[in-house]
């Protein structure tokens, strides 16, 4: 594969335009969180110090807080300071246009105007165009079959669902790999 230059991506990260913007995408929503709060009070002061320190090679990420969420599942999520969410921010201000470019169409992770909505209905539309089996286990793992391998969904049904049948009734058909059907496509 061939390797392309995209300009001194680092210079446009560290430049002072760029981390102020950063800083007002990482207090969007923060509300009166004493980080949040406590950054934008010295706003200029940090955002200088900042792109100072990240010029010299002296930045260092801070340490992580961990803390558990039960909503909608158990898990552990660890947050990253406030000074270090700029910077996250910061970055990806300055490769996403460079990596959307070059994502397929159907790519719907942790992009702009796409997601988990965006993907079932895409889902939805391809389900209803092909006959493939698409499956999903419990870990959230998603397998898809292509013909002639994966028997149609629609012959392994017993009840309707929406708009096609499904398999999820009958745990033993071939359509049913590894558990629990996507059946509400």
């Amino acid at each position: 594969m061939r390797r392309r230059r995209f300009g001194d991506l680092f210079e446009q990260v560290v430049s002072l335009g760029n981390l102020f913007a950063a800083a007002k995408k990482a207090l969007r929503g923060r509300g009166l969180k004493m980080p949040a709060v406590a950054f934008a009070a010295d706003l200029e002061t940090e955002v200088v110090a900042l792109s100072h320190e990240l010029r010299s090679g002296s930045y260092r990420p801070g340490a992580y807080h961990y803390f558990e969420i039960f909503e909608p599942k158990r898990r552990l999520v660890a947050a990253a300071p406030f000074r270090d969410r700029v910077v996250h921010h910061a970055i990806c201000r300055v490769i996403e246009p460079v990596w959307e470019r070059r994502f397929i169409a159907h790519n719907y992770a942790c992009r702009p105007g796409k997601g988990t909505h965006a993907a079932m209905r895409r889902a939805r539309v391809l389900a209803r165009q092909y006959p493939w089996a698409l499956a999903g286990v419990q870990r959230g793992h998603v397998k898809l079959a292509a013909p002639p391998e994966a028997p149609r969904v629609r012959d392994y049904c017993d009840r309707p669902c929406g708009r096609m049948k499904c398999a999820a009734s009958s745990p033993t058909s071939p359509a049913s790999l590894d558990g629990a059907i996507w059946h509400c496509l």
